[in-house]
């Protein structure tokens, strides 16, 4: 899982060039929102939601880390919030393909967000640097 979390944040960088470019004053003055102390609940809950997590998967967190995404919600430009890349494990024995998945979650606004597609396409990204 570590070494997931760090080729993502070293892959980071240049998934921000593929986005709509944003200038080091808008990163400067960008608002973030408060810190989740609460991500690991909010994204549980989210993660459980969602059809493609199977009953007894574990979720293995990363840090949030300060990011921007483009078109998060309706009607939205760019949104800043905290990015937090979750490794998804399937059981033993369930009958999907792959043991396990990373998965990329947003927190901004109050809201938590599934982001892995935008992510990897390079419409979101971290901003920030990682913090233990």
């Amino acid at each position: 899982m570590k070494r997931w979390l760090y080729l993502s944040l070293l892959a980071a960088p240049g998934l921000l060039a593929g986005c709509a470019t944003i200038s080091s004053n808008d990163l400067a003055h960008a608002d973030y929102g408060p810190y989740p102390a609460d991500y690991q609940s909010l994204i549980t809950r989210e993660a459980q939601a969602r059809p493609e997590t199977p009953a007894g998967a574990a979720l293995v967190f990363g840090k949030p880390v300060p990011g921007v995404s483009h078109g998060l919600f309706a009607g939205s430009g760019t949104t800043y919030g905290y990015i937090v890349a979750v490794e998804i494990i399937r059981p033993h024995g369930s009958e999907a393909h792959t043991p396990s998945r990373l998965h990329y979650f947003m927190i901004a606004d109050g809201r938590v967000t599934e982001i892995t597609e935008r992510f990897v396409v390079g419409h979101a990204s971290y901003t920030g640097e990682m913090t233990d």
